[in-house]
């Protein structure tokens, strides 16, 4: 028997994926361009285990598993006038997998070839058949299967650089013979290469999460955009959760008694960093310079530019910096700040 080891970031980044809240914001980004279509509450959850028993040789039947991270069905409203079925998955990644195209592929034909089947099984129930062909298929002409679509969504703090189609995964082939070779692309949703705009289009903790991820490797606009956003002060836990586990980013005692955490509390931790890092300056220069009051000097001055360029680079505001609570008043007087 295959024993399937999963790793503590995947396990909660699925846990993270599956609440309808979440699931439904990013789809409704994806797909909707941030409108509300699909709703969080008429979300179903469907066996993330696909099976599927396609006719092998002579006759025989082949069996194929596959697991999904997250599989939901939904109802959906076109402008209250159309209603249509979905099924929606969704695939985590935390790390970048270079045969995504083909995996995806094999989940959405295998889901297809389970509506196939179950057709056929209803068929077979009702003995309906009107021709030879229908009973040959389990199909009748006017059956229909429901739309498949599946998200992949990377958490990584690197740009993906895997393919996203079977066209990129194939070898060099005649243009002539590759344009009847269908192509099957994977629908992305990477945070670290989106923009600000289409970050904001996200109504759900998804939007704070994707903000992190973004910013990760910019210390600086981290800060900036941590302090600005007043959500981050009552960040959901498994939000946080995620987010300290694919950034690495901590808060002491971070969960309060009501189960929310203030991730603004990072920033401040980040800014201690900034007071450690202008110490740090203050003692070279004053070894340097034979005076004690260098290094006091070169503390100040190190907190001081450290601020001077957030604000110049209109990554944090006056407001912020007052409301930190951290800086002596004749620091304050030095940045503007008073």
């Amino acid at each position: 028997m295959d024993v399937i080891i999963i790793s503590t970031i995947d396990v909660k980044a699925k846990k993270y994926m599956r609440q309808p809240i979440i699931f439904a914001d990013v789809f409704n980004y994806f797909i909707y361009d941030g409108e509300t279509a699909i709703k969080a509450e008429q979300l179903r959850e469907l066996d993330t285990t696909e099976m599927s028993l396609p006719f092998g040789s002579n006759g025989k039947t082949v069996t194929v598993q596959k697991y999904r991270d997250v599989l939901k069905n939904v109802i959906v409203m076109a402008d209250d006038k159309i209603a249509y079925a979905l099924i929606l998955g969704i695939e985590n990644q935390t790390s970048i997998h270079y045969a995504m195209p083909v995996r995806n592929m094999i989940y959405d034909a295998l889901n297809y070839s389970a509506q196939v089947s179950k057709k056929a099984n209803e068929h077979r129930q009702k003995k309906d058949y009107q021709t030879k062909e229908e009973f040959l298929s389990g199909f009748h002409r006017e059956d229909k299967l429901i739309p498949v679509v599946t998200l992949v969504v990377y958490f990584g703090q690197e740009p993906w650089d895997g393919p996203i189609s079977i066209h990129e995964m194939l070898a060099e082939c005649d243009d002539r013979v590759l344009r009847y070779v269908p192509d099957y692309k994977i629908n992305l949703v990477a945070p670290i290469s989106m923009t600000e705009e289409e970050i904001s289009k996200f109504k759900s903790d998804f939007k704070q999460l994707s903000t992190v991820i973004h910013y990760s490797n910019d210390k600086n606009t981290l800060k900036a955009r941590l302090l600005s956003d007043n959500k981050f002060k009552c960040l959901d836990f498994l939000t946080y959760d995620l987010i300290s586990s694919v950034t690495s980013i901590k808060v002491k005692n971070a969960v309060n008694k009501k189960g929310v955490v203030n991730m603004c509390k990072a920033v401040e931790e980040m800014l201690e960093d900034s007071k450690l890092e202008g110490r740090v300056e203050g003692r070279a220069e004053g070894r340097a310079e034979g005076r004690a009051e260098g290094r006091a000097e070169g503390r100040k001055e190190g907190i001081i530019k450290n601020l001077k360029d957030m604000l110049a680079a209109g990554l944090i505001n006056v407001e912020a910096i007052k409301k930190s609570n951290l800086y002596s008043e004749d620091i304050l007087a030095a940045v503007g700040a008073i």
